[in-house]
């Protein structure tokens, strides 16, 4: 009879140890998704792993991972999507965000692998197919990302992002008219879309039809003022046409819309050197070098016309 009391206890003593810990692990999940949506994210990822170390669980390590992924931590992540993959092999989405992750962490192989596994899974997945070609394409396997993307625009004949990708593709081989085709196409389905108009004109200029592609860099301002892009692209056409005023001019407008930006400062530093303008570009290079110290390896070649002057702004700068 004793026995039987002490075994009876002593089970309800264990199954009173596993509540509180269950209660625990709730509470440090649900704490951390509150804190996620306070913002504070620190706290919300101490409360993730707190509630990871007393269980296991599919989706606090989805919280966990896509938490970590918001804030940039992508090697942190991965880890963490491959236990959910392990834990769910049939699930899609785990293998999708890996997918994703590993592209951020340019690990284009792994990538390549986890899309092949979406798909398998998702076939009709027309996103998939041109996630699969970005990632042939950064390993330049320009034929397997062509074919991606092509199977991605006949399941959405209207995918604007795969004609643009595409073009990119088919400008890597060479293949101008097939390129300017798909980018004629990205700017039909998408007229009020920069992008369909920045890749059209990038064609041009590798064409050089300039004279088209500072027409679409102008129509790529219309749309958005702030792309600083558009007007560093057309200033360099101008300077390589000698109009180096109004090249200046498109820098300076890319600097007063985005007053970071240090190739808008590099290009009119180079542009103001070309006019004889060495104080002027010697400014530019000062403020390039103090937003981006390392850009200074790339452009020694480009401003050895300011000699030691150059070489004092490195110095002061490094």
């Amino acid at each position: 009879m004793a026995g039987f009391l002490k075994k009876l206890f002593s089970g309800k003593r264990e199954e009173k140890t596993e509540t509180d810990l269950q209660k625990k692990f709730e509470i440090f999940k649900y704490d951390g998704l509150r804190a996620q949506r306070m913002g504070k994210i620190e706290y919300a990822l101490k409360c993730f792993y707190d509630a990871l170390e007393l269980q296991e669980d599919y989706e606090t390590l989805g919280y966990l991972a896509n938490l970590h992924i918001r804030i940039g931590n992508f090697d942190k992540a991965e880890p963490l999507i491959t236990r959910m993959i392990e834990l769910e092999p049939e699930f899609p989405e785990p293998l999708l965000n890996r997918a994703t992750v590993r592209f951020m962490l340019d690990n284009y192989h792994g990538t390549v692998e986890d899309y092949i596994r979406y798909i398998e899974l998702k076939p009709e997945d027309a996103s998939a197919y041109l996630l699969l070609g970005k990632a042939y394409l950064e390993l330049k396997e320009y034929i397997q990302a062509v074919a991606n993307l092509t199977k991605a625009i006949t399941l959405n004949e209207e995918y604007v992002e795969a004609y643009i990708v595409r073009s990119e593709v088919l400008l890597s081989m060479k293949q101008y008219k097939e390129a300017l085709q798909d980018a004629d196409k990205a700017v039909e389905l998408a007229p009020d879309d920069e992008h369909s108009w920045l890749q059209r004109a990038k064609i041009e200029e590798r064409r050089g039809e300039t004279d088209k592609a500072i027409a679409d860099y102008q129509k790529v301002i219309k749309l958005n003022p702030f792309c600083d892009l558009a007007y560093i692209k057309q200033g360099r056409i101008l300077v390589g046409e000698g109009k180096l005023q109004e090249a200046i001019n498109a820098f300076s407008e890319a600097i007063e819309v985005n007053p970071d930006c240090t190739d808008a400062y590099l290009e009119r530093g180079n542009a103001r050197l070309m006019d004889s303008d060495e104080t002027g570009a010697a400014d530019d290079m000062k403020k390039a070098l103090e937003l981006d110290p390392k850009k200074c390896t790339r452009i020694d070649g480009k401003y050895d016309n300011l000699g030691e002057n150059f070489s004092n702004l490195q110095g002061s700068v490094l």
